[in-house]
């Protein structure tokens, strides 16, 4: 009787093993962006239950969890695109309206925020909250609970400034496991006397279906100088007046407000253009969010990634550097076409930034990694807010950044990356001054950093060397760089330089012109420099041996786990026909 096995079963198997570890090794990466620990939000079950349930779905360094009962540091509620915001202040949201520098996130005598209270057998209840600022996507979640026994009343309720308009959606779910039905009411904030008053849409190009759709609209005077009137019109659906969820069931519904700000005394346009703007977004609910996350994703596109030199903290580190610029991102105007968010036009307002900063140096200041004040550990309040971002705004300018920033959101966001390590733009010129290096405690790395039609990535590791390369280009020129003494000039594609321990300038220099580098060669020429030797630099080694083995990804261990089986595997057929068959 033949008990060999057949080889063809044999590499099926191997074949097998080796498409399952692939899919593992890729699948991983997919997972460890949304992995995450369960996170104690509160003492209630129900609500720390519905938290995690959200938050796993998020990554590790892309929420901040606010929690009103906490005195600690917090980053507070906000959603914002830059002319609108959704901001929680003494137990309460409230809507802002930016019109220019000047007047920044002024408050909206009318809260179109959903505000709920709930019922149970005629019998008002309480809820518990916690509030969750998805940084990623810009949508900012609040979730209510109240628990019975082993019931649980939960409404989860979403806000989204939409980036692309001044529009804001709003949806809820609510679930009730309670052993009764409860009765949901739904209401909207009134700080003044103006209510917005009821009437049906009356568009030319309206579909019939909604000619008898009612809707509430108004105009609100919100502030009035010598120069202008900044005047916001407001149009939006009705509510419904309650929510009846039977036990043991849920419910769900969404509502949009359309603005529009203008500065001009015309209460009248203001309020026939929000409407106008309601029906559009009633027409393309789902394109509007859509366009909202490709905008949130072409502001995130510069990346940024710190690696603590001593290796503890690095989650926090990054969470607090992420979350400063989400707040900064959703409070400064974006200016040109706000409707189009897409990488060929923050390309064009760059190249027109640099182009009118090619007499200035920016950023020509010391760094601001470190700063505690531009860095806080926490933002209570919009006040708070609006202070960080009149002080980042006096900190690039007094770098030398006014003309470039002044063009708007995607070079203030560029400006601000420049200004973590010092990173200095000179007639055509990127370079990194020593004095940065010497003063940076970390390891950093830079990715995706518009430079007049390239995107150049820094990679930081302190004590050992710098990395700058640059694969991705909107030219067709090539882009040039050499070390500290520009001994060696080099077409850029990704070029290692030694670590520079003295150096009177700069670390490395990159420009768009050879004849440049060439130049400030022959300026650097009789320059010594010294370098780190990573050979023996005994105080930054691997990570791999400063955590130890226990610390590596589990899917290399899955690797090494399936190439060790695999061996067995073929010893095993080796032996088991050599005994059979022989």
């Amino acid at each position: 009787m033949n008990r060999v096995i057949p080889a063809r079963y044999i590499r099926l198997g191997l074949m097998l093993l080796i498409a399952i570890a692939v899919i593992l090794f890729y699948l991983y990466d997919d997972l460890s962006k949304t992995k995450t620990e369960t996170v104690h939000v509160s003492e209630s079950v129900c609500l720390d239950r519905a938290a995690n349930k959200l938050i796993a779905t998020l990554p590790l360094d892309g929420y901040v969890i606010y929690d009103p009962k906490s005195v600690g540091q917090q980053y507070f509620p906000y959603a914002g695109n830059g002319i609108l915001s959704v901001h929680h202040k003494n137990d309460r949201f409230h809507v802002g309206v930016t019109f220019d520098h000047d007047h920044v996130g002024i408050d909206l005598p009318y809260n179109p925020v959903i505000h709920f209270n709930a019922s149970i057998d005629n019998a008002n209840i309480n809820f518990e909250e916690i509030y969750i600022v998805d940084l990623d996507q810009g949508i900012l979640y609040r979730i209510l609970s109240h628990q019975q026994h082993s019931g649980c009343l939960v409404i989860q309720q979403s806000i989204v400034v939409y980036r692309t308009n001044q529009v804001i959606f709003q949806q809820y779910h609510i679930i009730n496991s309670l052993s009764r039905p409860a009765v949901i009411t739904l209401s909207r904030i009134y700080k003044s006397k103006q209510k917005l008053k009821r009437q049906s849409i009356n568009f030319a190009n309206a579909k019939a279906s909604h000619k008898d759709q009612l809707i509430y609209s108004g105009a609100y005077r919100l502030y009035q100088n010598k120069a202008h009137v900044g005047v916001c019109g407001v149009a939006e659906l009705p509510l419904p007046s309650a929510v009846h969820v039977l036990s043991q069931s849920s419910e769900s519904g969404e509502v949009t407000t359309a603005f529009h700000v203008v500065k001009a005394n015309i209460s009248g346009a203001a309020k026939k253009l929000s409407q106008q703007k309601l029906y559009q977004a009633l027409k393309g609910t789902s394109q509007l969010m859509k366009d909202h996350s490709v905008a949130w994703h072409q502001l995130w596109h510069p990346k940024l990634e710190i690696t603590l030199f001593s290796g503890a903290g690095n989650l926090h580190s990054r969470l607090r550097k992420k979350a400063i610029r989400y707040y900064l991102l959703s409070m400064y105007p974006y200016y040109g076409n706000k409707s189009v968010f897409n990488r060929p036009v923050i390309v064009s307002q760059l190249d027109l930034a640099w182009k009118r900063s090619l007499n200035q140096t920016c950023y020509g200041a010391a760094m601001t990694m470190y700063n505690q004040i531009l860095w806080p550990y926490s933002l209570k309040d919009i006040s708070q807010l609006k202070n960080l971002l009149k002080t980042w705004q006096e900190t690039l300018r007094k770098g030398g950044c006014h003309s470039f920033i002044d063009q708007g959101l995607p070079s203030f966001h560029l400006g601000l990356l420049l200004s973590l390590i010092g990173l200095k733009f000179t007639s055509n010129q990127l370079q990194l001054p020593i004095e940065s290096v010497m003063k940076l405690k970390d390891h950093v790395n830079l990715e995706n950093l518009y430079f007049n039609g390239s995107y150049i990535d820094i990679n930081i590791v302190k004590g050992k060397y710098i990395e700058v390369s640059s694969f991705i280009s909107e030219r067709k020129d090539p882009i040039y760089a050499c070390d500290a003494s520009c001994s060696s000039i080099n077409v850029l594609g990704s070029t290692k330089f030694p670590f520079p321990l003295h150096h009177p300038k700069s670390a490395f220099y990159v420009s768009t012109y050879e004849s440049v580098l060439i130049k400030l060669h022959k300026q650097l020429n009789n320059s010594r420099v010294s370098y780190a030797d990573p050979q023996h630099d005994l105080h930054h080694r691997p990570e791999i041996h400063n955590k130890g083995l226990s610390r590596l990804p589990i899917r290399y261990w899955i690797l090494i786990g399936l190439v060790i089986s695999v061996l067995h595997a073929y010893i095993f057929r080796t032996l088991y026909i050599a005994y059979y068959h022989f």
